[in-house]
């Protein structure tokens, strides 16, 4: 469980510049990769509170920091549903010709579009999360 606590942890350091430069569903993919799904238990289409986002058996047994686990499966979400809602969408050619032109443009920098301060947050959160949970590790 620690090896895989510190590879999350790395996979955090690896979304921060998804989540900076505006690729959103790159940062989903990420979160969808088994680290995430498999080790944590994270699922990404559970809706509701912390209460209905449990982690993975294997990794709870391994730990007295459930709390702290439950926390980190949160903040996953949060930064999962900031991506959501903030990405691109885009149904046919035209729009993508719109699109490439608006982000080409020089005034469009992902800290101008989108309030970043937010995910940053979400991310700082669930990199306490870890830690706390490496250290609840029994």
């Amino acid at each position: 469980p620690e090896e895989g606590l510190r590879e999350v942890l790395a996979a955090l350091k690896a979304l921060e510049p998804l989540v900076a430069s505006g690729d959103f569903e790159a940062a989903r993919s990420l979160l969808r990769q088994p680290l995430f799904a498999s080790f944590l238990g994270y699922s990404p289409g559970v809706r509701g509170n912390v209460g209905s986002l449990k982690p993975a058996t294997a990794l709870a047994k391994a730990s007295t920091g459930t709390v702290a686990l439950g926390e980190l499966l949160l903040d996953l979400k949060r930064i999962d549903d900031f991506c959501l809602s903030n990405r691109v969408i885009v149904f046919n050619a035209e729009d993508l010709e719109q699109v490439n032109r608006l982000m080409a443009a020089p005034s469009q920098r992902p800290e101008e579009r989108f309030d970043l301060e937010e995910v940053r947050g979400f991310l700082e959160d669930a990199r306490e999360h870890v830690q706390e949970a490496l250290a609840a590790l029994k």
